[in-house]
């Protein structure tokens, strides 16, 4: 956008900072009761060359319960197979919520070339003749704020507006637009303005509400502004779609629509590998806020059928030029080639227990979310976590009432034995509303760190002493592992299986499940007088541990998997746990690397030193753009794997790690680093850091050295003068002695 393009969009801004419209007291959370409107759930579709495609996505729609769909017709694309499929909707009575734009060349030249002007007005008539009285509602215009997209400036768009607006209108039919995507409230005033003044507003304001820049639909959003006052301001989606709402009545249009939004696969990997599964999770959670939040009338997903963003895969083809958010066209897969993803179930199940639903209540705190619906008869709580949380099932249900409950995962399939926690993956429990509980309200329910899989889960396990959280593949697995485990057991090591010994016990343990896999326990031994105090309240070192692995896993850093973690029912002492993960099977530290080449080695265990520092930098960029700052980076908390004749590497002694949903700034990588790095002469640190920096287009300057100079002082202080200093001088005059 040109400079002086941005005055009115300030200008749009300061109106809407100065308006008071930006705060929405509450707005965050949902709150009055309500019904879900009639038809509140959408998808997108589109057409395919192959015969048979029509029937497939019929069915498939059939399949999900769906019967409000979307369609995208470009005046610029040959429409043949988009009508066909158009048709075929209509006369199977979808309601079709039919979405007319313009191609990007048009939407830059309509302001300049009257043939443009005519094509589409010609386009819009020929269109609107034919279908309009079939179809549910016209939209007009796509992402219209996003010029690289749609070629939109705002008097281009209001031209393009204003030719479909007459047409639409003389015939009696809706028109729905703008299309605003993402939240952006000043673009929103800006093209209602120029509407407003052409007396020509839209009967339907639309947006595109997406979430997944925030990552989870519930996050607050900090590209509002910023990270530092996310959480002061508090817009989520639903105090977005509040907001959007209320502007769209200052103008006096009383119905908004998300016409389109979806998590793409390749931003959901930026934080994991899992990406269908977390999909699926972010697609039932932002449904349930959006019809929980009474702001929308409908809110469709996206394509149904998209390598990138689909319920259904095509198969992997280029993307196009054009955003499929900005044009949703013809498809290029085969139906041999597709695929229902875990995110098709998904929307299926939500749609399915939504639909005719009532929003009763709900429940947001510390990272929980939980929301009461009632459908014909059933009360229906949907219960989840953000952020790799587990909160205890007991903290919020009784055993009575998890044993009157019909509890279905997100593909509304029925879970056998009652889940110790709630997590990531959001859970459906139905009663009768005759035996339906209360919605508890625990004001802080009891959490923890945990790394949902689809193959374990965890449970909770107590005796007259002792409580353990274990993760296992069954129940049967997890009392074996409590049996096999407790502190009883194996709380005294000896020579031959101890590890190390100091402010903690560490030693080797056998695996009641697999005498082939070793485990490790982790028990405190000592702790200062001043950590003992500040730590009372705090969670036991065991539960911080499992915590800090759980989300080293989570983010897919290598980690010394957790399998358990015990703690005294009624001794809180500090040293009353312990904490067992798997043993990793390693061939050395980073610390024993570094100080080998420091030594002047040009290998270590067969891998030449240049190889080995780029290994490691690799690792260490990963971990930093997860958001992991581990805070106790010493070479002796990185072990080696050798893999293929190269090297893996995995973090132990976890428990101080401090963990962000964001890519970690330059200082706070280097507050790592030179932890590690201090094992290196100058001379190899230099050629690791370089090789580090490179990847983020630094260099390795006076001004990142001067923190490796302080902690080198730091360290050598401590060294003389501290514990160690003490201790050493002791010793020497015990000798002289």
């Amino acid at each position: 956008m040109a400079r002086s393009s941005k005055i009115p969009l300030l200008k749009s801004l300061i109106k809407l900072i100065f308006s008071g419209q930006l705060y929405v007291k509450d707005g965050h959370l949902a709150k009055q009761p309500h019904d879900i409107p009639d038809g509140f759930f959408g998808i997108g579709v589109a057409a395919s060359a192959e015969p048979r495609y029509n029937d497939y996505l019929i069915d498939a729609l059939n399949e999900l319960g769906i019967r409000h769909v979307r369609v995208d017709l470009c005046s610029a694309t040959d429409n043949t197979h988009q009508i066909k499929l158009l048709e075929r909707l209509i006369k199977e009575g979808f309601r079709v919520h039919l979405h007319l734009l313009q191609g990007f060349e048009e939407a830059k030249n309509i302001l300049i070339d009257n043939e443009v002007e005519n094509a589409w007005t010609s386009f819009i008539t020929s269109i609107v003749d034919k279908y309009g009285h079939s179809v549910e509602l016209l939209e007009v215009g796509s992402t219209v704020n996003r010029p690289r997209w749609a070629g939109y400036s705002v008097e281009a768009f209001a031209k393009a507006w204003n030719v479909a607006y007459k047409i639409i209108k003389q015939r009696g039919l809706l028109i729905a637009g703008p299309n605003i995507t993402d939240f952006e409230p000043p673009y929103t005033l800006l093209f209602l303005d120029a509407l407003k003044q052409s007396h020509s507003l839209p009967d339907i304001y639309t947006n595109n509400l997406f979430a997944e820049r925030a990552t989870e639909p519930e996050r607050f959003d900090h590209k509002v502004l910023g990270l530092r006052f996310a959480n002061l301001i508090k817009f989520n989606l639903l105090k977005k779609s509040r907001l959007i709402k209320n502007i769209a009545e200052k103008y006096s249009i009383h119905e908004v629509i998300s016409p389109s939004s979806f998590w793409t696969l390749p931003r959901i990997e930026r934080y994991t590998k899992h990406s269908e599964d977390k999909q699926a999770d972010y697609l039932i959670r932002y449904f349930v806020l959006l019809a929980a939040s009474n702001n929308l009338s409908k809110a469709f997903w996206g394509p149904l059928i998209c390598h990138r963003e689909g319920l259904i895969d095509e198969g992997d083809f280029d993307y196009p030029a054009l955003e499929k958010i900005t044009y949703y066209g013809q498809l290029k897969g085969r139906i041999g080639q597709f695929k229902k993803r875990p995110s098709f179930y998904a929307y299926q199940t939500v749609i399915g227990y939504l639909t005719g639903a009532r929003y009763v209540e709900s429940y947001q705190i510390d990272g929980v979310h939980i929301y009461r619906f009632k459908q014909q008869g059933n009360v229906i709580d949907i219960a989840w976590t953000i952020n790799g949380l587990a909160a205890k099932t007991s903290d919020f249900y009784s055993d009575d009432a998890m044993n009157a409950a019909i509890i279905l995962d997100r593909s509304n399939r029925a879970i056998d034995d009652a889940p110790a926690f709630i997590t990531e993956q959001p859970i459906f429990l139905i009663w009768d509303q005759l035996l339906a509980p209360k919605l508890a309200r625990p004001s802080h329910p009891s959490c923890l760190q945990v790394n949902c899989t689809n193959t374990q889960q965890h449970y909770i396990i107590e005796d007259e002493a002792w409580s353990a959280v274990i993760v296992a593949s069954s129940k049967a697995q997890a009392s074996l592992l409590f049996a096999g485990l407790h502190p009883n057991v194996i709380a005294t090591p000896d020579k031959l299986n101890l590890l190390r010994k100091a402010r903690n016990a560490v030693w080797l343990v056998e695996n009641p499940l697999n005498e082939k896999v070793k485990l490790v326990a982790k028990k405190p031994l000592t702790l200062h007088l001043h950590k003992k105090i500040l730590d009372y309240f705090k969670p036991s070192k065991a539960q911080k541990s499992w915590n800090s692995s759980s989300q080293l896993m989570r983010k897919e850093v290598g980690v010394s998997k957790p399998v358990a973690f015990f703690e005294h029912k009624y001794n809180k002492a500090f040293d009353q746990n312990i904490y067992i993960s798997e043993a990793v099977e390693h061939i050395g530290s980073v610390r024993d690397m570094f100080t080998h080449f420091s030594q002047g080695g040009m290998d270590f265990k067969g891998v030449a030193k240049e190889q080995a520092y780029l290994q490691l930098s690799n690792f260490l960029l990963h971990m930093h753009a997860r958001g992991v700052l581990f805070r106790d980076l010493s070479g002796g908390n990185v072990l080696i794997k050798e893999v293929a004749q190269s090297f893996d590497f995995v973090l132990i002694d976890t428990n101080r790690a401090h963990f962000s949903n964001y890519s970690l700034p330059l200082n706070q990588r280097i507050s790592d680093l030179v932890r590690i790095c201090n094992k290196l002469d100058w001379d190899n640190r230099s050629t690791f850091m370089k090789l580090y920096l490179a990847a983020l287009g630094r260099s390795f300057d006076l001004k990142l050295r001067i923190p490796f100079y302080l902690y080198d002082f730091k360290v050598n202080f401590k060294r003389t003068f501290g514990r160690k200093g003490i201790k050493k001088i002791k010793q020497f005059f015990i000798k002289k002695k």
